[in-house]
């Protein structure tokens, strides 16, 4: 830091960061529903249920965030859009994305690398269903001149139910409003392991809307209709096997005779 002989002005911006956790997130989907399924395809349109990654009043200007994610469902983390709302923002947000892992710049899926403005601390491959990255807006820092609320969607519309924690940075006028932390309970690391431990408790589906609820039940007719027909084809499948040892059989039992006679004349 520098020491200065008189005051700072007050549109002086000080730097700034935050941690926060959410294990698990405010996902809505049974965890049977997979990443990019169709029943997933659901409007979010308001961004109001989404993880907070920073969320501030003055004027200054984000500058990134590291992102840390143990996933549960068992297929995959992403694509929950990024959306920031400054200042008055209602909707839509000044900044809205298309992916947790394109706003790490990253898509698509997550890679193997470490830049200078993004990049993977852990990758999902070396620790399975944990990911680590991290995103520095310096090049390109949002400005805010009243207040900032940076999300992100926990699965596309919020369908996951994962533990995630980020911390973020940002530089801002004084004073700004005190955030807290979470107590120390809500903050002891995950042990890393596969399926990533523990599972959190499932979603409360009765306090759904009409179009997850239905988005839910697609998903079990869905899957219903799966087992029914794959059951038809296994069937098929035993019954088509069994015609053919059938027959392999009695094709043995056809040549065995010939090749004993042939294997006779041939020592004559």
């Amino acid at each position: 830091y520098e020491l200065f002989p008189e005051p700072l002005s007050k549109d002086t911006l000080y730097f700034h960061s935050h941690w926060r956790r959410e294990n698990p997130t405010n996902g809505w989907a049974p965890e049977s529903i997979q990443t990019n399924s169709l029943e997933t395809q659901v409007p979010n349109l308001d961004g109001k249920n989404n993880y907070v990654i920073l969320e501030t009043e003055g004027a200054g200007q984000y500058i990134g965030c590291n992102h840390s994610v143990a996933h549960f469902q068992g297929t995959w983390w992403g694509e929950g859009d990024d959306m920031i709302f400054i200042d008055d923002d209602t909707w839509p947000p000044s900044m809205h994305g298309t992916g947790g892992e394109d706003y790490f710049t990253q898509g698509w899926g997550m890679q193997k690398n470490a830049d200078p403005f993004c990049g993977t601390v852990i990758h999902e491959e070396d620790v399975p269903n944990h990911q680590v990255s991290y995103r520095w807006h310096l090049a390109d820092p949002v400005h805010f001149s009243k207040k900032i609320r940076v999300t992100m969607e926990s699965g596309h519309a919020n369908h996951l139910r994962d533990d995630w924690s980020t911390t973020a940075y940002w530089y801002q006028t004084l004073p700004g409003p005190k955030l807290s932390i979470q107590p120390v309970e809500e903050r002891i690391p995950r042990k890393p392991d596969f399926p990533a431990g523990k599972h959190p408790e499932p979603p409360n589906t009765e306090s759904l809307d009409p179009q997850r609820k239905a988005m839910i039940q697609q998903h079990q007719d869905r899957m219903e209709a799966f087992v029914q027909d794959r059951n038809i084809w296994l069937e098929r499948r035993a019954k088509d096997s069994q015609e053919r040892s059938k027959k392999n059989i009695e094709h043995a039992k056809d040549i065995r005779p010939r090749f004993l006679e042939g294997d006779k004349r041939a020592k004559v």
